[in-house]
């Protein structure tokens, strides 16, 4: 039985199907540059040094440079957009399992 508070129809930037997902390839994926990688590292890395649970990281104990600027635009893709982003080209397999955590739970 369908919820009667659903939208017979989902309207809207980020109502989209994979085929049309895959024409708009240049709306939601992105390459991190070295210096945004750079950033990401060095921010999880002064997270960790200050011996604190993943699950506390907040902005301020997260120092992500100008990085913190495409973080806000993605929100802006996320809530109003596509709602959608993949970030490529971090070197996960370099990563402690704690370096990709905090990366990940920083973003």
């Amino acid at each position: 039985m369908l919820d009667a508070t659903l939208p017979l129809k989902f309207t809207g930037p980020a109502a989209w199907a994979g085929r049309d997902l895959a024409a708009r390839k240049n709306e939601w994926f992105v390459e991190l540059n070295r210096d945004q990688i750079e950033q990401l590292e060095h921010a999880a890395r002064s997270y960790l040094n200050l011996g604190r649970d993943i699950g506390e990281i907040t902005a301020d104990l997260f120092p992500l440079g100008d990085f913190a600027d495409h973080l806000l635009k993605l929100r802006t893709k996320l809530m109003h957009g596509i709602g959608v982003e993949v970030l490529s080209g971090l070197p996960v397999e370099t990563y402690s399992s704690e370096m990709s955590a905090a990366i990940f739970c920083g973003i």
